[in-house]
Order: structure tokens, then C-alpha cells, then sequence
């Protein structure tokens, strides 16, 4: 046997991931997968039912494959920085940043800057980047990060940020 493969050799890496995050790797029909293949030029990618994947491709393209999986299927953490995330949605009372792929988090107005802000439209717009750190993951998994804390100046005595979620609505 040869002491290293051929540069046009595939390679197949094997890992594991969540099972719960398998239907939303393959999407509806595998339009998730196939876009996948397409874009990152790896022969396959196969999933089986207990979360286990197979890449098979070019060494270089399996690598990206296999970092953009393990992002897709990284869960969330409350208090850790997430950097250079990029604003997707500016509305009136807020942003909304993908903190990972396919997961998107709201930076409220009052956690966008040291100071007050009224109406974000005017400082930031779609495809801008910042550092947000996740604070909460609410009951519906939606995911509440701030800005305002990794600034620099930051002293958390304001008023903003003694929050607590609202109760929820009675029934």
C-alpha cells in the first residue's frame, strides 16, 4: 500500500449528529441535501436514522461540507459569543441576525447600542455584521441575543437590562 492517498482520491468522513436534525438536513424532498452536494461538489452525503453521516467526496470540499453540517446541527448556547453574524431583517423594533445557519435570533432595540434607540432602519440594514451574545431561549425556542453587552463602556446597571420574560398569556 501507498503511504498517502492520491490527491483525486475520495475521502469519506463519518460523524454523528443530532437525530432530531435529520428531517431539516434533508429538507422536503432532499432540496436541502442535493443543494448541498451542488454547492460544496462532494460525491454524496448519506444520513441514517440514528444521525449518523457519511461524506464522500474531494478532501478539501468534504471538509467545507462537514463544517457547514456541523453548523447547521450545532444547538444554541445562552452565554456564548457568536461573531459576525449577519443582519438578515431590519424592523422597527429590532434585527434579526443569523446566529447559525438557518437560525436566526432577534437583537431587541433596547440590546442594539449603549445608548437609546428608537428606530434601527436608519443604522443598520440587511447583509451588515456584528458580534451578539445569546441571553435567552424562550419556551418557543426563539432565541433573544444582545449586542449591548459586548460593547465596549457595557456596565449592565441599565434599566434595560433587568429583564424578565413576560408571563405567559392565560388561556
Amino acid at each position: 500500500p501507498r503511504a498517502a492517498l492520491g490527491a483525486y482520491t475520495p475521502r469519506i468522513t463519518r460523524f454523528s449528529i443530532n437525530p432530531k436534525y435529520i428531517g431539516e438536513l434533508i429538507g422536503p424532498g432532499g432540496k436541502v441535501i442535493k443543494k448541498m452536494v451542488e454547492t460544496f461538489g462532494v460525491t454524496s452525503i448519506d444520513i441514517n436514522q440514528e444521525g449518523e453521516v457519511s461524506v464522500c467526496g474531494s478532501e478539501e470540499a468534504v471538509a467545507v461540507c462537514v463544517q457547514d453540517i456541523m453548523a447547521r446541527t450545532e444547538e444554541p448556547e445562552i452565554g456564548r459569543t457568536y461573531y459576525d453574524c449577519e443582519v438578515k431583517t431590519v424592523v422597527e423594533f429590532g434585527v434579526f441576525v443569523e446566529l447559525l445557519p438557518g437560525k436566526d435570533a432577534l437583537v431587541h432595540v433596547s440590546e442594539l447600542a449603549l445608548e437609546r434607540i428608537t428606530d434601527p432602519k436608519p443604522l443598520f440594514s440587511p447583509g451588515d455584521r456584528m458580534d451578539v451574545k445569546l441571553l435567552e431561549i424562550n419556551g418557543r425556542g426563539q432565541l433573544r441575543v444582545s449586542r449591548k453587552v459586548l460593547l465596549e463602556g457595557y456596565t449592565g446597571d441599565d434599566d434595560d437590562d433587568d429583564y424578565t420574560p413576560a408571563p405567559p398569556a392565560p388561556r
